[in-house]
């Protein structure tokens, strides 16, 4: 009698969240720089909507003093650069120290880690980077948690450059669109 008690419990647990779900929870394959930059404010995060030279949509946000940027990949060509209907966003952020250059470095984060593609940028600056691919469609609750493993991810690259061992100013990261895949919707 205890395990069916167990079992019927356990299984209202599962069902609670699903109907729990709201409009705004609904499922969605594609997302605009306004709906991100939304996210990211409910997120208490500060945002500031760019634009890059081809005039799409950036934002450029911070983490415990580290400055990100989300990009926006595989978008139509709306003419309002923040209503343009995005099949995937890129979490990207730079760093600016010596000790960390390395392409040893980085492969063993390549290596070690799960979230987050590490890399040398054009400057042999560590640089790191996650997409968040909206194809088959995500929830709203997906995108923020996304956000939650980029902290994570930015946390721990950090540890494992060391950044905080040295001094050094952080740039703004840039948002280079040649990196950048995807055809427009």
């Amino acid at each position: 009698m205890r395990l069916l008690i167990s079992v019927v419990a356990l299984a209202a647990l599962s069902v609670a969240p699903a109907t729990a779900a709201t409009r705004s929870d609904s499922v969605i394959d594609a997302i605009t720089a306004s709906e991100i930059a939304a996210i990211v404010t409910e997120s208490n995060y500060e945002v500031e909507v760019k634009t890059d030279d081809h005039g799409d949509p950036y934002l450029v946000s911070e983490r415990d003093g580290t400055k990100f940027i989300i990009l926006f990949n595989g978008c139509n060509k709306a003419p309002d650069p923040l209503e343009r209907i995005c099949g995937d966003i890129q979490f990207r952020s730079g760093y600016t120290i010596p000790s960390a250059s390395s392409l040893e470095r980085m492969n063993q984060w390549n290596s070690d880690f799960r979230f987050g593609k590490a890399y040398l940028d054009e400057d042999g600056d560590p640089t790191i980077e996650m997409v968040v691919s909206m194809s088959g469609g995500v929830t709203r609750a997906y995108v923020r948690n996304m956000l939650k493993w980029w902290e994570i991810v930015l946390g721990d690259f950090e540890a494992h450059i060391g950044w905080g061992d040295e001094p050094a100013p952080e740039p703004e990261p840039k948002p280079d669109r040649s990196s950048l895949s995807g055809q427009p919707l």
